[in-house]
């Protein structure tokens, strides 16, 4: 795509992997990102991470989530990316135990959190925001864990239908932090990360111990609205101004990893930031991620344009090695890092598609 300078009128060329205008439906962007694809992904046992990311008012939520959080099974044409991932999931999991030979059971389980001003908030305890500040990364960057006991101190949803995910989500939005600044009446004040967790069972033999587990970690990522040489324009009050600050920074070292990992340095700045500690995973590590970057039409936001699309040029250089998260389910926890990948032994036992033993780069920019 070109990005035309509205006032030299001299044009600068990105090339990611699609482009859709305004005109587009959301099952167009589902059908452009490959969302289908996404899901079979997860459902053989890899992770997945769908990521939006743009300045303020530019649609992400509305990419991610639709109109509305409203319930329900079916799905209509204003449904965001999240409730057609959730939908598909499901109905992927409940083809797969219908007519898959030795598919014993599965389990999706989901957490919500937010990140505002650098604490993680667990936003789908239903007593309650839950602030996890005495707390520490688990070795695999996915999850937060108590200092002491080593347990995980997200909560985990079980999930069984469309609708109890969207009610779930719908709860812990109201708990989300979302104000009015003078550039959008309701703008996210905070990052949101909605994991959800996938667990099947097989049976290849008749022994209590022949079963194998594949597992996925699916990361849906709704970002804060980048404000870069905004936050006194368009912020409303002091503290929009301080939120802002606090959410350019966060994307200021996200944007400064995704440069030190496009450039193949094993050394990113992770730990300088609550997000990209979260993401680290998605951003070079275990993960098919998809990167959506959302755009303003307007011409006077033609810095923030072309921030975004640097930012979506780098990211496309990332080369993310993915794994099958694939084992015997006696060697695992329930609150265990996911599995290595399976090994040459393993397809005598059961056939698992080919390509888990090839890592290959997985990062896509849309």
């Amino acid at each position: 795509m070109c990005a035309q300078n509205p006032q030299t009128k001299q044009g600068k060329v990105f090339t990611l992997d699609c482009c859709l205008d305004g005109d587009q439906s959301q099952a167009d962007v589902w059908r452009r990102i490959e969302g289908g694809d996404l899901v079979e992904k997860a459902l053989d046992g890899f992770n997945v991470t769908l990521m939006a990311y743009g300045q303020t008012g530019s649609g992400k939520t509305y990419t991610m989530f639709g109109e509305s959080l409203s319930t329900g099974t079916d799905l209509d044409e204003n449904s965001g990316l999240i409730p057609r991932m959730i939908t598909e999931l499901l109905k992927g999991l409940d083809r797969k135990q219908k007519n898959e030979p030795g598919f014993d059971s599965w389990k999706m389980e989901m957490s919500v959190v937010e990140i505002y001003n650098e604490t993680v908030r667990d936003i789908a305890r239903p007593e309650g925001v839950s602030l996890l500040m005495s707390s520490v990364f688990s070795e695999d960057s996915w999850t937060l864990i108590d200092r002491r006991t080593r347990q995980p101190l997200i909560s985990k949803v079980d999930i069984k239908s469309q609708g109890q995910a969207m009610d779930a989500i719908k709860s812990s939005f109201d708990r989300r932090v979302v104000k009015k600044t003078a550039m959008n009446e309701v703008s996210s004040r905070s990052h949101c990360i909605i994991s959800l967790h996938v667990k099947q069972v097989f049976a290849y033999g008749d022994a209590d111990d022949d079963r194998f587990q594949l597992k996925a970690q699916v990361n849906l990522v709704d970002l804060a609205g980048s404000e870069r040489g905004r936050t006194r324009k368009w912020n409303a009050n002091d503290d929009r101004e301080a939120e802002a600050i606090s959410i350019n920074k966060s994307l200021l070292v996200l944007n400064q990893v995704i440069f030190k990992r496009s450039e193949g340095k094993r050394h990113a700045p992770f730990r300088e930031s609550t997000l990209t500690r979260l993401l680290e995973n998605s951003l070079g590590g275990n993960a098919f991620t998809v990167l959506m970057v959302n755009l303003s039409p307007s011409p006077d936001d033609y810095g923030e344009t072309l921030g975004s699309l640097e930012y979506a040029k780098r990211a496309k250089r990332i080369q993310n090695t993915v794994v099958q998260n694939a084992g015997d389910v006696q060697a695992d926890s329930s609150d265990a890092p996911p599995l290595p990948t399976v090994t040459e032994e393993f397809f005598n036992k059961w056939p698992v598609e080919q390509y888990a033993l090839n890592p290959k780069p997985a990062l896509r920019v849309q």
